[in-house]
């Protein structure tokens, strides 16, 4: 089978032999034991749901900071080379497009409080599981040279805000894993200058895309046209679909259903037209969800009651979800007297006038409503506009949280690609790039003569094997079917 720049399916895996996948490595602990010191103030159980491997995972709850460490006695850090690992996060922190989880992967020996080398590998807005990999190559030469000895692969979940906990679950660290880079450079707004400006640099070096079509707005002026959009495709493009077909945030349609049925009205039209059925798009504007009534005011508690005194109880109502560092998840407003609060949960530390929040979340577009209607519909891939990479060597056929992340070309330099880039293939993951305008640097535009520089770079990587161009359908293909390995 080939599968773009003329590469079997077998070159393009960088397996061993024929039809053989990469090597997934070695399985180094499958976090079935509770044998991670808690740090930070976060409680540790077995989680038997979101597990990927063997019977559990180990499942951290705390608030603001999420630290797991686990100690590995006689181990040689070097051996670790390239890793992956699971992580599943279960997040009730804030309930805004803008907040995040971030993810830092530090390695060090047992003797240090604050370890110093890490990594940030993972910042998400939603809830969902994922593969992530990392190279010893990222960490402290110190840390990578340190030979047997005691070391830790320590987590930090660090929580944007104040006061939301949340929890995180952690899976199968595999050690060794092959395998190589794959870049994905996806396109926006059917501009024309995909066609006349991206096209003629990227098709003479093997470089494919994939354009997220609004099927509504082809042919407007300046857009794709149909034919435009044939073009592409002849050229081994990948052709999916925008979120909505007039590019407008999946959340303002009134309803999941509405959303869903124009979702399936763009696919239709690309089936009509001849195209496979696509399992991928893109978030206009970035947007995952939608806020509901958020009040923030303060609050004093008492341990051991599910009573709060609040400042103002104004616009405070049975069912809302209470947030503050001192409360368990899901914590809900069943009663309001006064300036009285009654929780369904206790509090376990005394505050006073401390900051907290009361937010509605029974809205449509709430939390993770939209992605579990996606992904019931049948949609795979939803790229966002969240910077980071994943990995997907086996990883590919779970959940993925329906949120492929990708990086921003605005104004991008041939040198910021590159460290981009570079960090893929070491760590053997997937990045993906959104593209708007190939034209002169302004508004949201990548400029030609840098356009140019980055593909003609990527090009020398792939050739030499240690990265591939890549769509969504692509891996897919290679990875689709894949599934954990035993443990």
């Amino acid at each position: 089978m080939m599968l773009g720049l003329g590469l079997s399916l077998t070159q393009q895996r960088g397996g061993g032999g024929a039809g053989q996948a990469p090597s997934v490595g070695t399985l180094i602990d499958g976090f079935e034991t509770l044998t991670w010191p808690s740090a930070g103030g976060p409680t540790a159980t077995l989680d038997t749901v979101n597990k990927v491997q063997g019977a559990s995972s180990v499942k951290y709850s705390g608030r603001i900071l999420i630290q797991g460490q686990k100690s590995f006695s006689g181990f040689d850090m070097q051996t670790l080379g390239t890793h992956a690992f699971y992580v599943h996060l279960d997040d009730d922190f804030d309930y805004q497009n803008t907040a995040s989880v971030s993810l830092s992967i530090q390695l060090d020996s047992t003797g240090s409080i604050y370890p110093g080398p890490s990594k940030t590998v993972l910042n998400l807005v939603q809830t969902g599981g994922m593969w992530f990999s990392g190279s010893v190559s990222q960490y402290n030469a110190a840390v990578g040279a340190a030979g047997v000895g005691n070391h830790r692969f320590r987590v930090n979940s660090t929580i944007s805000g104040s006061g939301h906990p949340g929890e995180v679950s952690y899976d199968a660290l595999y050690k060794g894993v092959g395998g190589k880079g794959a870049v994905i450079l996806t396109f926006d707004d059917i501009k024309a200058n995909q066609r006349f400006a991206a096209l003629p640099i990227m098709q003479p070096l093997g470089i494919v895309g994939e354009v997220y079509v609004p099927t509504a707005l082809v042919g407007g002026s300046g857009l794709l046209t149909w034919t435009q959009i044939g073009e592409l495709a002849a050229a081994g493009w990948s052709i999916q679909v925008n979120g909505t077909s007039d590019d407008q945030p999946m959340t303002v349609s009134g309803s999941i259903a509405a959303t869903l049925a124009d979702l399936a009205t763009q696919k239709n039209e690309l089936v009509s037209r001849g195209y496979p059925a696509p399992r991928s798009f893109c978030y206009p504007f970035g947007t995952l969800r939608s806020n509901g009534a958020r009040i923030d005011t303060t609050a004093t508690t008492v341990a051991g009651t599910n009573t709060v005194t609040v400042a103002s109880a104004t616009g405070i109502v049975i069912g809302m979800r209470f947030i503050m560092s001192a409360t368990a998840r899901n914590c809900r407003v069943t009663d309001v007297t006064g300036t009285t609060i009654t929780l369904d949960n206790n509090f376990d530390t005394n505050f006073t006038n401390a900051a907290c929040a009361f937010v509605n979340d029974s809205g449509a577009f709430h939390g993770t409503k939209l992605q579990t209607a996606l992904r019931g519909a049948g949609w795979k891939w939803g790229r966002t506009t969240i910077n980071t990479d994943m990995f997907c060597q086996y990883g590919i056929s779970l959940d993925q949280a329906i949120q492929l992340p990708s990086y921003s070309t605005t104004g991008m330099t041939l040198a910021s690609f590159q460290g981009i880039v570079n960090g893929a293939i070491n760590r053997k993951s997937v990045v993906t790039f959104y593209i708007h305008n190939i034209a002169a640097s302004g508004g949201n535009n990548w400029d030609p003569t840098e356009f140019q520089n980055a593909m003609d770079w990527l090009k020398t990587k792939i050739d030499e094997g240690v990265v591939i161009s890549a769509t969504t359908p692509m891996l897919d293909t290679l990875y689709g079917a894949a599934t954990i390995p035993p443990a």
